[in-house]
């Protein structure tokens, strides 16, 4: 499934792939051999007890479906293969791989959703503090096999004996949690979504120690609760929570299990607030010290409350966390006025700043984060200390993206040695690189590679890092070739798709502008990711199985487009279509959508194909020819050789997607070219 060693899957039938290193000139694989098995000295003696392919004729190497003896929640799986070559000669068996199951099914559940008391109307978009939770419990001896498994709605960090668990930040992804809310929203058209929540899984071997240790979770608000700008206010879901199940296989066969129930303790703590637009506020004077240690007196603390569990059932998180990938330093500061400290990076990057500094207790910094253009977007972040010596300090749940910060209220002269910057964004790996002589290209391919990341939280691709956030679909399909060439997107795109496809209306087919669902403006090119992401899976990582995943989905939003459409059957668009054109000359929001309506008819014709489909195969092919027919019949002007207004993307559409018939592309691509010149 694309990861290496996973813990932690809930697909019963994963996929397996490898990659063929020889030192030699012209190797093709021309067979292979799979063993699997349930046990280290098994596959070490060569005995796939799960699964052994025998010799199979192929030279496939990526996404060969396991086939073997069904796997259990929790199952550890060994696995190897070797190839042979187009001479017959058999490699050496490759290293030992593995992959470990998570909890397959509800009833491996038995920890409760704990949390603060639910949440009154009334109390809708009032500030609220991040809880925190601790629980202590006993470890033997002999400890075999630890495993944390943890899911919160909103963000979560999880401790054990004081230290955190993971490099996870942002944690979990981002999803549907809930429909609570969204029942209302675009006329009714994104009611009968589906919903899911993530979990993750951690081996907590280093973590305990023999004899009393303590578990301990902070929870913030996230995307689950939202305190923020009246527009985001009926977006919320509820008040922030978190499921744990902790579970200890020893060496002697027994088993332990500490589950979040009303067990646990809470209080609140330093951060008094957490808003991911707003920032976060810390109020160091409210520190507990050692409140995730053993030996804390927590007889203060009030009984956890078991809350509602989010409607979206836990499925494994397999696509990459959020994680803080890099440090930077600020490259010059300076005082703009008495009492403010202007830092600048330098560079525009999404992430928080880290602040060291020793001061009086009770004085409150305060940090405001600006783009380059000058605007914060509102993202402040402050620091209230506590005046016990140097104290250093960052956020836990929010992000901003910024190129400068200022910092008011310090009681002393800071310098560039105050503060650092971390950047932080879904961790995904490189997997292409351009370079040229033409430093202007290098620029650019640069700097769209820092958008792109910076774009990237919680497994979503946003429009913006700071202003809005959200999983635009238009967005997210225009920038997935790119994204493709230079990173590797597999899992991000695989989870992505589960969220356009949770959003859908079950009903009616309607895929809204955003997913997860957050609200914002589209139309046709928006909800034709449904269609394009899935067929550039299949284009550039030969994924099948995502396309008999989302089939039934993306035929029914085509069939969704054909009751939009007018009685030439093409689009009627009152939406965005070209929205950003250079000029204020718009070009037909109709045009545009019926340009993508056809492309998504080409797409699922060669779709259907692909997964057996032979008769919806025809079937859009057949619409597509009468869509192209009527385009042109509507939009091409045959004195001008150029479409509808003549401006450059009024011509690029019908080019790019093939509506273009073929005797007259040569001067319709004239045509574009004089436009631009001319403009």
């Amino acid at each position: 499934e694309y990861l290496e060693n996973p813990l932690g899957i809930d697909i019963t039938t994963p996929r397996l792939s490898w990659k063929l290193k020889t030192e030699e000139n012209n190797i093709k694989q021309t067979a292979y051999r799979i063993l699997v098995a349930s046990d280290p000295k098994k596959i070490e003696s060569n005995i796939g007890d799960l699964w052994d392919t025998d010799t199979i004729f192929s030279d496939k190497s990526t996404q060969i479906v396991f086939d073997g003896k069904e796997l259990k929640s929790r199952q550890k799986v060994f696995w190897k293969v070797r190839i042979w070559d187009q001479n017959n000669i058999a490699s050496s068996w490759s290293e030992i791989s593995s992959w470990e199951m998570g909890l397959l099914s509800p009833s491996d559940w038995k920890a409760k959703w704990i949390g603060k008391e639910e949440l009154h109307r009334s109390e809708v978009g009032q500030k609220n503090p991040a809880m925190y939770f601790r629980k202590i419990f006993e470890v033997k001896y002999n400890v075999k096999k630890p495993r944390a498994y943890i899911s919160g709605a909103g963000y979560y960090e999880l401790y054990i004996n004081g230290k955190k668990v993971g490099d996870h930040v942002l944690s979990p992804n981002q999803t549907n949690y809930d429909r609570m809310q969204l029942k209302s929203f675009e006329g009714g058209k994104i009611a009968n979504m589906s919903t899911r929540t993530l979990y993750e899984t951690y081996d907590i071997s280093s973590f305990l120690q023999q004899g009393e240790n303590v578990a301990s979770v902070i929870i913030g608000n996230g995307w689950y609760y939202r305190t923020e700008r009246d527009e985001y206010l009926s977006q919320y879901y509820d008040l922030p929570r978190f499921t744990a199940q902790i579970e200890i296989e020893y060496s002697d066969g027994s088993k332990q299990s500490i589950v979040s129930n009303d067990s646990w303790k809470n209080s609140k703590g330093a951060i008094v607030e957490n808003s991911l637009y707003y920032g976060e506020v810390y109020d160091a004077r409210l520190e507990e010290v050692g409140w995730n240690l053993n030996g804390f007196d927590d007889s203060k603390w009030e009984k956890a409350k078991i809350v509602r569990a989010p409607e979206g059932n836990l499925h494994a998180q397999m696509s990459p966390p959020d994680r803080v990938v890099g440090t930077i330093k600020p490259v010059s500061i300076s005082n703009p006025k008495e009492d403010v400290y202007r830092y600048d990076f330098g560079t525009m990057f999404a992430g928080w700043v880290k602040i060291k500094i020793k001061g009086k207790r009770g004085t409150a910094l305060t940090l405001t984060f600006f783009e380059d253009n000058g605007n914060t977007y509102e993202q402040t972040d402050t620091y209230i200390l506590n005046g016990k010596g140097v104290e250093e300090w960052e956020p836990c749940f929010t992000w901003h993206a910024f190129r400068y910060v200022e910092v008011t209220g310090s009681p002393v002269s800071l310098s560039l040695d105050n503060l650092e910057g971390k950047i932080v964004h879904t961790d995904v790996k490189s997997s292409g690189v351009f370079n040229s002589s033409n430093d202007l290209f290098n620029r650019i391919i640069g700097d769209y590679k820092k958008t792109q990341l910076d774009n990237m939280h919680g497994g979503i691709p946003s429009d913006c890092p700071h202003r809005e956030r959200r999983g635009y679909t238009g967005d997210g399909q225009i920038s997935a070739q790119a994204a493709i060439y230079n990173f590797d997107m597999q899992t991000f795109y695989t989870k992505w798709l589960n969220d356009i496809s949770d959003a859908q209306n079950k009903e009616t087919g309607y895929v809204p502008n955003t997913a997860p669902y957050q609200g914002g403006g589209g139309g046709t090119p928006w909800g034709s990711a449904y269609v394009i992401i899935p067929w550039y899976m299949y284009l550039y990582y030969g994924d099948v199985a995502v396309l008999q995943k989302h089939y039934d989905g993306m035929k029914q939003y085509v069939k969704y487009l054909s009751t939009t459409t007018d009685k030439d059957g093409l689009i009627v668009e009152s939406h965005l279509g070209e929205w950003v054109p250079p000029t204020a000359t718009e070009i037909p929001p109709s045009l545009v959508s019926s340009a993508y309506y056809y492309y998504d008819l080409t797409l699922m014709s060669q779709i259907a194909n692909i997964v057996g489909q032979k008769a919806d195969a025809n079937s859009f092919l057949k619409i597509a020819e009468e869509t192209k027919k009527s385009f042109n019949l509507r939009y091409y002007n045959p004195d001008k050789n150029s479409y509808s207004i003549g401006r450059q993307g009024a011509n690029l559409f019908p080019l790019a997607f093939d509506l273009v018939p073929a005797d007259k592309i040569k001067n319709v691509f004239n045509s574009l070219v004089q436009n631009v010149e001319v403009n």
